[in-house]
């Protein structure tokens, strides 16, 4: 009986530690926006958190790319940037570190990529 609670405390314990250790920080972030708008999924707006959080942690700088919008459709890319720079601020980054690249040039994007976007720390 003395066995199998000693096994049994230790396994806990070795699974508590587990909780201690600490997880390596991105450095680059892949986000879907809700297609053909500037609205980011409850999902997407986690790991546009996430990458403040690793960003602030690190002292990183923040690059946004986001894809060129198409000729003749809907203009997102300000709407999509401003996005993603509302939700980095409210997680206390410093909006100077923010620079915006494009993802691709214009017309060379995967079918169904023109709503994705990344978000990439620099050190």
């Amino acid at each position: 009986m003395a066995r199998i609670l000693t096994a049994c405390l230790l396994a806990i314990s070795l699974l508590g530690c587990g909780l201690f250790r600490g997880r390596a920080p991105q450095d680059f972030f892949v986000l879907f926006f809700v297609p053909g708008t500037t609205r980011l999924s409850p999902e997407a707006q986690q790991i546009v958190r996430q990458a403040a959080d690793d960003a602030r942690t690190e002292r990183a700088k923040i690059v946004i790319a986001i894809p060129p919008d198409t000729p003749g459709g809907v203009r997102l890319v300000e709407g999509r940037r401003t996005a993603v720079e509302n939700i980095l601020s409210a997680a206390g980054t410093d909006a100077k570190l923010y620079s915006t690249v494009p993802l691709a040039t214009a017309g060379t994007a995967p079918q169904g990529a023109i709503d994705r976007a990344e978000v990439r720390l620099v050190r």
